[in-house]
């Protein structure tokens, strides 16, 4: 089951909606106990209206299982889960887990626009119960040196997925500066991050003081995001221009930025130093 992309991308998805919502407060909940396996942790990463993304649930087996698997359900929300597994998705490290020890799974959810939370999360689990002492503590690689044969167990627990609102503006420039040479044009990657559905049609200028040329891809007069017109929900993206610094002396510069999309603007500041 394990997969590098898949772990990187439902770790990031908690540490940026960590910093993007205010969520509604949540009354304290201890981890859930059942027969087979713990949820550690029954509150999900908080995500946004409008956002798409990984998140991960976080597992305790209270004995010896093997072939994990966990759907979801959760009104209003579109669950997808690992290529690999396609209909379900299994712990991260393999599909079993030890007395005691904890691993990890990962479900894509998209939030609907109009979404409010909190939202609760039906997590149903599936799993074979392995007979006392046949798998062996100590041994890292227990999970390819045994049969998976025992009693079938199953589960159904629920989550707290957090629905929280973004504050500020809609689009947020995440590269406050960049650094060019006098003897070479370059390109440079200005990136931004959206907060709210519908910023769209994205594209940005730069007002460029007296002896620093901007360029445009394909000769336009302003640029677009790099994977398409729209930039989405706690998603980075970035804007491309090339910067021709040789008419400027060796310094630093405050480079005004603006963002137009449908439906708003946005006015920023890059900082640019010259070599």
């Amino acid at each position: 089951m394990r997969s590098p992309s898949r772990l990187a991308a439902a770790l990031a998805a908690g540490a940026t909606t960590a910093a993007l919502v205010a969520v509604p407060a949540l009354s304290a909940q201890a981890a859930v106990k059942d027969d087979g396996l713990q949820l550690v942790v029954p509150t999900l990463a908080a995500m946004l209206p409008g956002q798409q993304g990984w998140v991960s649930a976080m597992w305790k087996a209270t004995t010896d299982v093997c072939d994990v698997k966990v759907t979801a359900t959760a009104p209003g929300l579109t669950v997808g889960y690992p290529a690999n597994t396609a209909t379900y998705t299994s712990l991260y490290d393999s599909s079993a887990l030890l007395t005691d020890a904890m691993d990890f799974t990962a479900l894509n959810l998209a939030v609907p626009a109009g979404a409010s939370g909190p939202v609760r999360v039906t997590l149903n689990i599936s799993y074979t119960q392995l007979p006392p002492g046949q798998a062996k503590k100590d041994d890292a690689g227990i999970t390819q040196k045994f049969d998976c044969k025992g009693p079938k167990g199953s589960q159904s627990l629920t989550a707290t997925l957090p629905i929280g609102s973004a504050s500020g503006a809609a689009v947020v420039q995440k590269t406050s500066a960049v650094t060019v040479t006098k003897d070479a044009p370059a390109w440079v990657k200005i990136a931004f991050e959206g907060r709210e559905v519908g910023v769209d049609d994205f594209r940005l200028t730069l007002t460029a003081p007296r002896g620093l040329e901007v360029i445009y891809p394909d000769e336009k007069t302003s640029a677009g995001l790099h994977t398409g017109n729209a930039l989405a929900v706690a998603r980075e993206d970035f804007a491309a221009v090339r910067l021709d610094a040789s008419g400027l002396a060796a310094g630093t510069y405050a480079v005004p930025v603006h963002v137009t999309y449908t439906g708003g603007s946005y006015d920023g500041e890059l900082t640019v130093t010259v070599q």
